[in-house]
């Protein structure tokens, strides 16, 4: 799970990646945006909880070194008939058990150890999610500034065409061009008014995916944050990569599980050994009527347990795990390999987007400086 200051310092990523312009002030920024989503969202309040039902199943495998109590009481009422006379009497009997396990041949140890790298792995899904919410959320950010300037561009390139009908109609009246020229000029009018429907119907795509990621319909929104903290270089883009993506974190906990399953597994071949202690108090003669005497019965005892014959099913499990350790340990591989596709891929499409941005500003300066001339 992430803090406030990591989970601004993504938004603010993202959002320069794919950055807009001005917007006036006193308006809804991203950073309240992120916030929002990341305290209502209910993917990610059910991902939570989730997490938090994973987080006590190490309480419960900590539990198999502990000691167990258990109490037992029972109560019986019963009816003696004898040469015609009847005889009710009552009868209670209670018992105390105390379990402590001494030696579990490695299971409880190895139970521990698949609990914590479940946890482990159930956190890195959650922060996997979360990375997911704010991709979401700032890919929709981002586009709704972007589709309500390309809709401020369209309405002005609807009003052009709409002056220059009414001129071309004026000199129409007058008869100083043709029927042709007039044609042409509702003509461009008429393309111009289906790219103004075209570009609000865009924008009100982007508000609904703004409202199905956010929780709430955009507001007046501020331009993204600058971009900070790129990798350097390639080698350093997939070394973070590695230490941080969740994915391949996750990958690498869930090995680790099914590794502790394969010892679970062979100390099931293993003896056991429980310590007891045990105490009852039963009436001596359970169907005497009237007065009656108790015994009291304590006892301490050790117990070996060892599996004899189990019909193969203690090999069968560990060959089990051992397969499905296999094929943790090749999904780790199959996710580095994806990993660096992605990493490659995107830092690709970073130095291209940067080389067409210094040629947009490379012929921008040019042009202006023609225009100076």
């Amino acid at each position: 799970m992430m803090n406030a200051r990591q989970l601004f310092l993504i938004a603010t990523t993202c959002a320069a990646a794919l950055g807009l312009t001005s917007l006036p002030a006193q308006a809804e920024t991203l950073a309240d945006v992120v916030a929002y989503a990341y305290d209502t969202n209910p993917g990610l309040q059910a991902q939570r909880a989730a997490l938090r039902a994973l987080d006590e199943s190490y309480v419960q495998a900590r539990a198999g070194y502990g000691l167990t109590v258990s109490a037992t009481a029972s109560a019986n009422s019963f009816e003696i008939r004898r040469d015609g006379a009847k005889a009710d009497n009552e009868g209670q009997s209670v018992g105390l058990s105390v379990v402590q396990p001494l030696y579990t041949g490695g299971r409880v140890r190895a139970r521990v150890s698949e609990t914590e790298a479940q946890i482990l792995s159930g956190r890195e899904q959650l922060r996997r999610f979360e990375l997911d919410l704010l991709q979401r959320v700032v890919s929709a950010y981002v586009g709704v500034r972007r589709d309500e300037q390309l809709l401020k561009i369209a309405q002005d390139t609807v009003a052009v065409p709409q002056r220059e009908l009414n001129d071309t109609q004026s000199k129409f009246d007058v008869h100083t061009i043709t029927i042709t020229d007039l044609a042409q000029s509702r003509a461009r009018l008429a393309q111009a008014r289906t790219q103004l429907i075209g570009a609000q119907e865009q924008l009100a795509g982007s508000r609904a995916q703004f409202l199905a990621s956010v929780g709430q319909n955009p507001g007046q929104l501020e331009p993204p944050p600058p971009l900070e903290q790129l990798p350097k270089d390639i080698d350093q883009a997939f070394e973070a990569a590695e230490n941080n993506n969740p994915q391949f974190l996750s990958a690498q906990y869930t090995e680790q599980s099914s590794r502790a399953r394969i010892a679970r597994a062979k100390a099931g071949a293993l003896p056991t050994i429980t310590a007891r202690v045990d105490f009852q108090r039963t009436p001596t003669q359970p169907y005497l009527t009237g007065p009656r005497d108790y015994d009291n019965t304590r006892s301490a005892s050790l117990v070996l347990s060892q599996p004899l014959f189990v019909a193969g099913q203690i090999q069968s499990g560990i060959r089990q795990a051992i397969e499905e350790n296999n094929r943790d340990r090749l999904t780790v591989d199959d996710t580095r390999l994806q990993l660096i596709q992605n990493v490659t891929l995107a830092w690709e499409r970073v130095v291209t987007l940067r080389k067409q941005l210094e040629t947009l500003q490379e012929d921008y300066a040019d042009c202006w400086k023609d225009l100076k001339k």
